[in-house]
């Protein structure tokens, strides 16, 4: 029997990307990639703060670990109020807004890298949320519920692909901020079982 290298875990996943990142890509290039590592930076910066780590970088994607998820869904409310001010300042056409999505799990742990069926679904989660938004998992949410200045939307479940059991999917936005409330869900599935990004 080979060694096992690796080890098991519970973590809370965020899955981070940017919104148009090609069609700013388009309009100039040097630009974009400038502004997407100003952001990145930024979300590397909030996720220290809030005890979590970056872990992997593909293209306009990110991915990030967190012990607690309440920890890391307070990284995420303070990314994405940073990054829409600094959005704010910029040129209209070059302003790029990032979604994430958030699922605490089991994870295997080989050499840094994060691994399983739980960081899928973080990375399909975050193509449910809004422009500047967050979708999460009902796994996270029973865990930061009552314990965060939160309000969630229910969009129910939803088969996501390459995942065997339906995963219920809920918008999260921030009492008194409501931007991530803000954003249209007319895009966002309505009807449950039949979403597989």
């Amino acid at each position: 029997m080979a060694e096992r290298n690796y080890t098991r875990q519970l973590a809370t996943i965020i899955s981070i990307d940017a919104v148009g990142f090609s069609r700013l890509m388009g309009i100039d290039d040097e630009l974009a990639v400038a502004a997407f590592e100003e952001r990145r930076d930024i979300i590397t910066d909030s996720c220290g703060a809030f005890g979590g780590r970056t872990f992997g970088v593909a293209g306009d994607s990110i991915m990030a670990e967190f012990g607690n998820p309440i920890e890391a869904l307070r990284a995420a409310f303070d990314f994405q109020d940073r990054i829409m001010a600094l959005n704010a300042s910029a040129a209209e056409e070059m302003r790029m807004p990032f979604r994430a999505g958030i699922n605490t799990g089991d994870v295997i742990v080989r050499e840094g890298r994060l691994y399983g069926d739980d960081v899928n679904i973080a990375a399909r989660l975050q193509e449910f949320a809004p422009h500047d938004g967050l979708a999460i998992s009902e796994t996270t949410w029973h865990h930061v519920k009552d314990k965060t200045a939160a309000n969630f939307t229910d969009l129910g479940e939803f088969m996501l692909k390459n995942i065997a059991l339906p995963v219920r999917v809920l918008i999260a936005g921030r009492d008194g901020n409501g931007a991530a409330m803000a954003a249209p869900l007319a895009a966002i599935p309505t009807a449950p079982g039949h979403y597989k990004p």
